[in-house]
């Protein structure tokens, strides 16, 4: 992705009242048209990602003109925009009922997949979630790094704090005292300043597998992805899923 440049011009956008993000995408569905694909990117910020455009413009050369929306939102992280994105997927579903409605996500993208999945159960056109290289929870995942030489925790709490103190300015000054280094501690404090539950944010953090029966949910792993474990996610396949 060093000399990515982006691939994919003829975007449009939908948006709907009172909301903060909104849907890219290439096309609005016809009559002809039977599925359509939602995108979540991974990181602390849902956007549209040189990696879902790559996606979208490999398709493309594949001649496969399947209709995708794309949701962005800069200014929330991931778990406080599921309500948000739950009323995309009502509005799509209401529109295009002829289609069926497939998400594909990466990473933290993934999580925030399954609790949509989990809010729409009485949709029977939402039936397939692609997760692609997601972990099982990303605090667990961030908590990994905490005593590792890769830091990543601190890479996704100093992408946190650009968000949350330009839209939340009086956090500036509660949290100017926090190191970095206490990433993942960093991240439990400041969710809990909108989600006072602890345990809650742990269980929005994590895969919710409370989904409709009809509802296939894949898994692709990159074995050597330098953030998710594969093993961990292997094993947790194996013993709660299959």
């Amino acid at each position: 992705m060093l000399f990515y440049k982006r691939k994919i011009t003829n975007k449009q956008i939908l948006e709907l009242p009172n909301t903060l993000g909104r849907m890219y995408y290439n096309r609005l569905p016809t009559k002809a048209d039977t599925n359509l694909l939602i995108y979540l990117s991974g990181g602390p910020t849902l956007g549209y990602r040189d990696y879902v455009d790559q996606t979208l413009y490999n398709m493309e050369c594949n001649n496969i003109n399947i209709p995708w929306f794309v949701y962005k939102n800069a200014s929330e992280f991931p778990i406080f925009a599921i309500d948000e994105i739950e009323q995309y997927v009502r509005y799509l579903a209401k529109e295009f009922p002829q289609c069926k409605i497939t998400f594909v996500s990466f990473c933290f993208g993934s999580i925030i997949a399954t609790h949509i999945g989990s809010k729409v159960k009485d949709l029977v056109q939402v039936n397939k979630i692609i997760a692609i290289d997601s972990p099982n929870s990303i605090l667990e995942c961030l908590e990994a790094f905490k005593n590792y030489w890769f830091r990543f925790d601190i890479y996704i709490i100093k992408s946190i704090q650009t968000v949350f103190f330009k839209r939340y300015p009086e956090l500036t000054k509660k949290f100017s005292n926090y190191s970095y280094l206490k990433g993942y501690d960093f991240l439990i404090e400041l969710t809990k300043e909108f989600v006072n539950d602890e345990n809650e944010v742990k269980r929005l953090s994590k895969l919710n597998l409370d989904l409709s029966p009809w509802i296939t949910l894949t898994f692709i792993h990159s074995i050597y992805d330098p953030i998710t474990n594969y093993r961990d996610n292997i094993n947790f396949i194996n013993n709660f899923i299959r």
